[in-house]
């Protein structure tokens, strides 16, 4: 134990401990894992709007909010219930679009 501490063996010399062949070719592989860059994967890039024709988007409106513009809650926009079905009515006039009133009413039971 004595020669070890003294002479300074490969346990304790650390110039001696990097120098081996197991040492440096663990050196080498992490070297070269490091410089392969892992790939990140592409960003989400949306694709060009196409309109077809053929297709009417259906808007389904719920009995929840219909004809409840007066009732003011503190920090909600009053009347943009009715503003925006007002208009949508509007476009479903020029056939641009299907809106379906819902009766809300014990739905889920119905649908179990």
């Amino acid at each position: 134990m004595s020669n070890i501490l003294t002479d300074g063996d490969k346990k304790y010399n650390q110039k001696k401990r990097k120098d081996t062949k197991k040492n440096r070719k663990k050196a080498k592989e992490i070297q070269q894992s490091q410089q392969i860059k892992v790939k990140k994967p592409k960003r989400w890039k949306s694709q060009p709007f196409e309109e077809n024709i053929k297709a009417i988007p259906l808007i389904v409106f719920g009995d929840g909010m219909k004809n409840k513009d007066h009732v003011r809650i503190k920090g909600y926009t009053t009347g943009a219930c009715g503003i925006l079905y007002s208009k949508l009515a509007q476009r479903q006039k020029q056939h641009l679009l299907a809106l379906v009133d819902v009766d809300e009413f014990l739905l889920a039971k119905h649908f179990q």
